[in-house]
């Protein structure tokens, strides 16, 4: 640690009276790299040591050995091995405690069960009562419930003096002990954040834009690439639906495990996320989209090739 003042700073340890531009506390490789650095570059620097002096070679007495010379020729036995993946695992429980995709898995959980926080149990009635506050300013102010856990966060964290990790942690807790306790309200939830996952997001500020005789342009733009993108979305949704059923449109579009592997893990990715957030959702829809225009324009592609190819077909029979 290095610390460094605008004003000199006086040390009374044994040194009252004399000043100095720069601290480093520790003298270990971090630590003397900066000391060597500040006082190259002219700073009066005091260096803090707990530990006693180490003589350089004398105190390391493996330093010039062969690995041959050490135990095990310096090879990891069992007993280390078992104790250092032992090591690994006991620290990253320490770290990450529950199993969660990031340290912010919990607030997207919320924004699933604030819809219902008034039922949430009476052990998380302090984070219940602020986030039933904050739903209703914002309701009030944009006519839905989507993100309040955001616009929570600040007094959760003020209230609570959780870290952003732990109160993830604690909020995950929350809804799932609510989603146990009430599935349909869950599963609703879950279903109007996967419909909402197609309906491709508007998010932007226009009037951020330079030079501002750009905005209207790109406003016209993003207009028709909104609705062509929406289009895109309901094709594809029709068109996994029509294949599904009619073995004619499988044919006719050579549906093959490419187009049903790609169908799959967009559908997956909407269901999944539907599944763990319910904010503003349809920006997630953004990562797949390029895979729904490729399923499409490629199946639109070979139905157009099998229907050239049925009507040659039938011109060779009737010219017969």
């Amino acid at each position: 640690m290095v610390g460094q003042e605008q004003q000199p700073h006086t040390h009374d340890g044994g040194r009252q009276g004399q000043t100095y531009d720069a601290i480093v506390v520790g003298s270990g490789m971090t630590g003397g790299w900066a000391a060597k650095e500040l006082t190259e570059a002219g700073l009066r620097t005091l260096v803090l040591e707990r530990g006693g002096p180490v003589v350089h070679v004398k105190d390391y007495p493996t330093a010039r050995l062969d690995p041959w010379d050490l135990p095990y020729a310096n090879l990891a036995t069992q007993q280390d091995l078992q104790d250092s993946d032992q090591l690994r695992h006991d620290t990253v429980i320490r770290l990450v405690d529950d199993f969660a995709t990031s340290t912010q898995s919990g607030f997207g959980l919320v924004n699933h069960s604030v819809e219902f926080i008034e039922l949430a149990p009476e052990r998380y009635a302090t984070v219940r009562d602020i986030l039933l506050k904050h739903r209703a300013e914002r309701m009030a102010a944009a006519g839905h419930a989507g993100n309040t856990v955001w616009y929570a966060w600040p007094e959760i964290r003020e209230v609570t003096g959780w870290s952003l990790p732990e109160a993830s942690r604690q909020l995950q807790q929350m809804s799932m002990k609510m989603f146990a306790q009430h599935p349909v309200r869950y599963a609703g939830s879950v279903a109007r954040a996967w419909l909402e996952f197609w309906t491709v997001p508007i998010i932007w500020a226009p009037e951020r834009i330079s030079p501002l005789w750009l905005a209207q342009p790109l406003q016209s733009v993003w207009w028709l690439e909104h609705k062509l993108l929406r289009i895109a979305n309901l094709l594809f949704a029709v068109l996994v639906a029509a294949v599904v059923v009619s073995r004619r449109l499988r044919a006719a579009a050579r549906w093959d495990l490419d187009a049903t592997a790609i169908s799959a893990v967009i559908l997956a990715s909407s269901l999944l996320q539907a599944m763990a957030d319910r904010g503003a959702g349809s920006r997630y829809a953004m990562t797949v989209q390029a895979l729904i225009a490729l399923v499409l324009m490629v199946s639109a592609s070979r139905m157009r090739t099998s229907t050239n190819k049925s009507g040659k077909a039938i011109g060779l029979q009737q010219a017969a």
